[in-house]
């Protein structure tokens, strides 16, 4: 289970539109090697673990977990 609560520390006005940093940006979360992709690259690896070694498993599963919380 997971709970988020979307509170921010600071409130940030930009004071005008940066396209550069909105493509750098787009490319860190869901560019080729970006967090989404490694996450889900991950969850799939650990989902589709066959074998008695469990703890490979879980050690995907773990990474997995925190891939979720860059995210």
């Amino acid at each position: 289970m997971y709970y988020y609560k979307e509170e921010l520390i600071n409130i940030i006005k930009p004071d005008k539109p940066d396209p550069q940093a909105a493509r750098v940006m787009q490319e860190i979360l869901g560019g080729h090697y970006g967090e989404m992709r490694t996450m889900m690259q991950y969850f799939f690896q650990s989902s589709n673990f066959r074998g008695k070694e469990t703890q490979y498993r879980d050690l995907l599963r773990g990474v997995f977990l925190e891939e979720i919380a860059h995210v």
